[in-house]
Formats: structure tokens, C-alpha cells, sequence
């Protein structure tokens, strides 16, 4: 109850929070058109990259073919050469969508897109920057994840700000007047002017006298 009784007694906090509540219908809008964009990207990226990350987990195969037998690892355990796909691939729609999510969170993005740039035609082991060209896709879709849909929010954002304070409901002519208003006006300048000259003189007075109350014993 306590942190409601401030909001209440504070204006500014009140209008935060209102503008908070109140975005949420159109932040929502935008989250979905942030997911219809996902799900054409991943649409686009399903005969780009289809069956492009299987690998075999035995680098030194030339293809699907000759992943056989096993090797040491790097832990020192023996472990037989499987052709599988990473957890992060484009295989159907469903996991096309779930890996650019993860693309658009830039957490270990890159890991998709080098992937995406040694693609080699099927069956074989990919090979590094075999198809550079891949990595266009992903940095569109990273500019169109983050800066777009990023800039939407905070235009959401800051427009229901105005909004809610008053100021986005005001006119060009209204702003300017408000904010004429807001000036001093010429008495008060005057005022102000005198009010600096007078403590100019009092400190100037209470140096004197104290100078004076120094020197009359000496």
C-alpha cells in the first residue's frame, strides 16, 4: 500500500505509470507484426538453408559418405561420427522461427550466420565461407528486428507519454504559448535584479564591519 500512496501524491509518477498501462494494447500490436515478420523470414529461409547444417561431427570427411567409424575427442573419449544437425537450424518452420528468435536476441547469433556462410551443396561437409552471401539474410533480418520494431516501441512509448502529461494534445501555437508563459516576466526580472544587488551590498556591509570590529582594538 505504501508505493501505491506515493504514486498517488506524485504527478510525474502517476503519469509514468498510466503511460505504461496504457501502451500495452499497442506494444502488443507491435509484437505481433514482429512475429509475422519472423514467420516470413523463416518462410524465406526453409529452401535457403534446408538440409544446409547437417554436418558430421568429424570434420575431416568430405561428406555424408565417408562420416564412418569414430574418433578421439577432445575429451579423450572415443565417439563414433554421426551426420546430425545443430540445435540451431532451419530443418522446418517451426525451429526456423525458434533460431532467429535467438538471432534477434543477438545471443550467439553469429554461431547461425557462420553456419549459414560454409553451406555446401547437399550431402557434403560444409566448408568455411564456402557461401558468404548467406550472411546478407541474417543481417537484414537482425537490422529489421532491431531497429525497426525497437523504434516502434519507443515511438509507442513516447507518444503515449505526451499524450498522457497533456503536451501531445496541444497544438504547435498552444506549445509556444505555454512555454512563453513559463518565462519571467520583465517586473519579475526587475525584482530578481534587485533582490542580487541588495545581497551584493549586505556582504559587502558585513565585510566592512567586520573589518572594522578587527582593526578598533588594534
Amino acid at each position: 500500500m505504501r508505493p501505491l500512496r506515493i504514486v498517488s501524491k506524485s504527478h510525474r509518477l502517476r503519469v509514468v505509470l498510466l503511460s505504461t498501462l496504457s501502451i500495452l494494447p499497442d506494444t502488443f500490436n507491435v509484437i505481433l507484426f514482429f512475429m509475422f515478420m519472423t514467420f516470413l523470414c523463416g518462410t524465406v529461409a526453409l529452401p535457403l538453408f534446408m538440409d544446409g547444417f547437417l554436418a558430421c561431427n568429424l570434420t575431416s570427411v568430405a561428406g555424408k559418405t565417408s562420416c564412418l567409424g569414430a574418433f578421439v575427442g577432445p575429451d579423450l573419449f572415443l565417439k563414433p561420427a554421426v551426420w546430425s544437425l545443430p540445435d540451431r537450424n532451419f530443418q522446418h518452420i517451426g525451429v526456423a522461427i525458434v533460431s532467429l528468435l535467438e538471432v534477434s536476441s543477438t545471443e550467439l547469433w553469429t554461431e547461425v550466420m557462420f553456419d549459414a556462410m560454409d553451406l555446401m551443396p547437399e550431402d557434403e561437409q560444409p566448408r568455411q565461407n564456402a557461401d558468404g552471401g548467406n550472411a546478407i539474410f541474417f543481417v537484414i533480418y537482425l537490422l529489421l528486428a532491431r531497429l525497426v520494431v525497437f523504434s516502434l516501441i519507443i515511438g509507442i512509448i513516447i507518444d503515449q507519454f505526451n499524450t498522457t502529461s497533456g503536451k501531445g494534445m496541444l497544438t504547435e501555437k498552444q506549445r509556444n504559448f505555454k512555454a512563453t508563459n513559463l518565462l519571467p516576466s520583465n517586473s519579475e526580472l526587475h525584482d530578481l535584479m534587485i533582490l542580487k544587488e541588495c545581497r551584493i551590498t549586505c556582504h559587502y556591509h558585513a565585510m566592512l564591519n567586520h573589518m572594522l570590529l578587527y582593526c578598533i582594538p588594534l
